[in-house]
C-alpha cells in the first residue's frame, strides 16, 4: 500500500510526534509512506531536523498562517508529489494541510483521503472569524473524505457540535507515540537535576509545550506562587517556547519564581526532562487529547490537569492523575496534594505507567490507522 502523509510542519508536538513515530512503524508492515511537511514558524524547532531524521519531502511554502501566494505554490508542490507518489492514501494532519493535502488529492484522483483532528481547533486557538472561517471550510471537506479521525471521544462530541460531520462519520482513533524509552524511567531524579543546581531535597513540577495564549501559562505562574509558599522546596521546569517566552522569562526572574521556574526552550529528546519531574502540569482552556499527559503517565508521572477538551480521554482521575476547574487556586492545591503525598503521587503513577502502555503505542496506532486504510481502499475499489 503506498500511502501520502501531510503535516503542516513538524514542530515538537504531538502531531509530528505520532507522524514520526508512524512512519517507523508502518515500513515494517509493508507500507510504502512518504512524509510530507511544511515549515516551522519562526518560534519552533522542527522535530526532525532537531532528531537527524531524513528522508522527509518538505513543501517550503507550507505554513500555518494564511498566504495566499505561499499557499498556491504548496498546493502545486503537493499535487506534484502525489503525481509522482500514486497513492492509495492520502492521510492529512492540522488544518493547513489537511485543506491543502485533500484538495490535492481530490484533483490528483486519490482514491481514498482521510483527515486527523489533532486539537479543537474551531474554538480556543484563533479569533472567532477566524474560527468561524476554519469551521465552515472544515464542513465543506468533510463531505468528500473518506475517513475522519478524532483523537477522542471529546473531540468527536465538539466536531459532531460544530456540525462538522455526523458522529458515524468520525473515527476514534486514540493517539499512540514511541514510549518505550519513557517505559525505562525510575524515581524522579537524573542529571537535568543537577544541571540546573536543583537541592537534593527538591520537589519538581513539570509542564512541556507551546507558550501560547491557549495554554494559559498565566494560570501556572499564579499556582507557582501558591505552591513554593506552601511546599518552600518546589520548583518548575518548563519545556517549550513560543510567542510567550518573554513573558514567563519576566516571571521566572521575580520572587518568589526567581531559582525556582526554569525555562529549557525546546528539548527534542525529553526523557530527562520528565526523569527529573515528580509530578506534570497542564494548565490550557483547550486540548485536543494532549501528548505531553501520555507522555507523562508512560515515565510513571502523576499529573494535574484542566478538565478541558480530551483531558478526560487520557487522565483517569483519581487513578493517574488529578482533574481540576481552570482557575489557578483549583491548580495550586492539586499539586500540593500529590507533593505532600508521595506514596499518592506513585500509585498514581504506576496506574498511569500501564494505562500508557496498554493505549497509546505507536504500534497500535499503526494497526489501527491500516485497518481503516485496507478497508476503505477495497471499498474504493470495489
Amino acid at each position: 500500500m503506498r500511502v501520502v502523509r501531510i503535516l503542516t510542519r513538524l514542530n515538537a508536538g504531538g502531531p509530528a510526534r505520532q507522524a514520526l513515530a508512524l512512519r517507523q512503524e508502518m515500513t515494517t508492515r509493508d507500507v510504502d509512506e512518504v512524509l510530507v511537511a511544511g515549515s516551522v514558524g519562526p518560534d519552533e524547532e522542527d522535530l526532525a531536523d532537531a532528531l537527524g531524521i531524513e528522508g522527509i519531502r518538505r513543501v517550503r511554502q507550507l505554513r500555518r498562517p494564511v498566504r495566499p501566494l505561499d499557499d498556491i505554490q504548496a498546493l502545486r508542490a503537493i499535487k506534484s508529489i502525489i503525481r509522482e507518489h500514486r497513492p492509495h492514501v492520502v492521510h492529512t494532519h492540522m488544518s493547513k494541510a489537511g485543506a491543502l493535502g485533500r484538495t490535492a488529492a481530490h484533483a490528483e484522483g486519490v482514491p481514498v483521503t482521510v483527515h486527523t483532528f489533532h486539537g479543537h481547533v474551531l474554538e480556543g486557538y484563533f479569533p472567532t472569524p477566524v474560527g468561524k472561517a476554519i469551521g465552515f471550510v472544515e464542513r465543506r471537506l468533510a463531505r468528500n473524505t473518506s475517513i475522519l479521525i478524532a483523537p477522542g471521544e471529546e473531540t468527536r462530541r465538539d466536531l459532531v457540535r460544530h456540525g462538522v460531520a455526523s458522529k458515524k462519520r468520525i473515527n476514534v482513533v486514540p493517539p499512540g507515540i514511541d514510549i518505550e524509552p519513557l517505559l525505562k524511567i525510575g524515581e524522579p531524579g537524573g542529571p537535568l537535576r543537577q544541571q540546573l543546581g536543583m537541592p537534593v531535597d527538591a520537589r519538581v513540577i513539570g509542564f512541556a509545550g507551546r507558550f501560547v495564549p491557549v495554554k494559559r501559562l498565566n494560570r501556572l505562574v499564579e499556582a507557582a506562587v501558591d505552591v513554593i509558599a506552601a511546599v518552600p522546596e518546589a520548583h518548575f521546569i518548563l519545556a517549550g517556547g513560543g510567542p510567550g517566552r518573554r513573558q514567563l522569562e519576566l516571571e521566572a526572574r521575580r520572587p518568589p519564581l526567581r531559582g525556582r521556574m526554569h525555562l529549557l526552550g525546546w528539548l527534542p529528546d525529553l526523557s530527562d526532562f520528565y526523569a527529573a519531574c515528580d509530578v506534570m502540569v497542564l494548565t490550557s482552556a483547550s486540548e485536543g487529547t494532549p501528548i505531553s499527559l501520555i507522555e507523562a503517565e508512560a515515565a510513571a508521572r502523576p499529573v494535574v490537569a484542566t478538565r478541558v477538551g480530551g483531558v478526560p480521554d487520557v487522565v483517569d482521575n483519581g487513578a493517574t492523575g488529578l482533574m481540576v476547574r481552570e482557575d489557578s487556586s483549583s491548580i495550586a492545591l492539586a499539586l500540593v496534594e500529590l507533593l505532600r503525598d508521595p506514596g499518592l503521587a506513585k500509585g498514581m503513577g504506576q496506574r498511569g505507567r500501564a494505562r500508557a502502555s496498554a493505549r497509546f503505542r505507536a504500534g497500535r496506532l499503526a494497526d489501527d490507522l491500516l485497518e481503516l486504510y485496507r478497508a476503505a481502499v477495497g471499498g474504493a475499489s470495489a
